[in-house]
Parts: structure tokens; C-alpha cells; sequence
């Protein structure tokens, strides 16, 4: 047996999980840890380190904090998170069905280059739909 991250048994072996992650939720900042806890469960389920979990789950929570604050003003709208790891290549995608307002000069404007640093990939794809952050992260630390 070992131990999770909380100090609790588990078997040796992930435990079975979903092969993808989909979680969609109002544009709320009061969302965005229901959607930290949720990804970082499914990633324990997956096996992947707490260290790397972490990783992923700040550059996801990123992306999912541009769909609150630039997707949709006074609005009312929904954020989706997508997550998929095929082999070791964990793939999420972020999107919003808002239209992308920038910031006010001076004010924040560096997510997008934080998810940069902590992921392999990333592609901003903005569209009539709604934008989309894809991001992709080989996993080292998967078990």
C-alpha cells in the first residue's frame, strides 16, 4: 500500500478513473477551486505526482480565471473544462461561449504567459463561439 497526498492508504495502483475529465460550470470565481479540487482528484486517480498535479491544476485554474474575468462582462455564462491523458500526454482545453475583453491597461494580463512556462504547449483559439486555451504536458511524474 501506499499513501496519497492527504496521508491516506492506497493501493499500489491508481485508482480507476474516467478517461476524461469534463466539468462545466458557471463563469464565477467562486468556481474556480471546485474546478482546482476536481482536477486534482481525477490526476490523483490517475496517478500522476502531486508535484506535477499541482503544476497542471495552476495552469488550468489560470485558464479558467480568463473565462471568469474576460468572457463574458455583467453576463451571466459558463466556463467547460476539458481533460484527456492519452499514454503520458495530458491534453486540457479550457473554454468559455463569451466574447474576449481585455483588461484595463496595467491591470493583470499574465496568465496566458504563466500556463506558457508551466505547460509544453499552449494555443489561445478565440472564435464566434467563444475562446478556447489548449494546452497540452508530457507527464514525468506519472506513475
Amino acid at each position: 500500500m501506499a499513501t496519497d497526498r492527504r496521508g491516506s492508504e492506497t493501493p499500489d495502483r491508481p485508482m480507476p478513473r474516467d478517461r476524461v475529465l469534463r466539468i462545466r460550470l458557471p463563469a464565477r470565481a467562486s468556481q474556480l477551486a471546485v474546478v482546482r479540487r476536481r482536477l486534482e482528484s481525477w490526476l490523483d486517480g490517475a496517478g500522476v505526482s502531486a508535484e506535477e498535479s499541482a503544476v497542471v491544476a495552476l495552469a488550468a485554474s489560470e485558464a479558467a480565471s480568463n473565462a471568469v474575468e474576460h468572457a463574458y462582462g455583467t453576463d451571466a455564462g459558463w466556463f467547460e473544462l476539458v481533460a484527456d491523458i492519452d499514454e503520458r500526454v495530458l491534453t486540457i482545453v479550457v473554454r468559455d461561449g463569451g466574447e474576449w475583453r481585455r483588461k484595463a491597461r496595467g491591470a493583470g494580463g499574465r496568465g496566458l504567459g504563466l500556463i506558457g512556462r508551466l505547460m509544453d504547449e499552449l494555443e489561445l483559439r478565440r472564435g464566434e463561439r467563444g475562446t478556447e486555451v489548449w494546452m497540452r504536458r508530457a507527464l514525468v511524474g506519472k506513475q
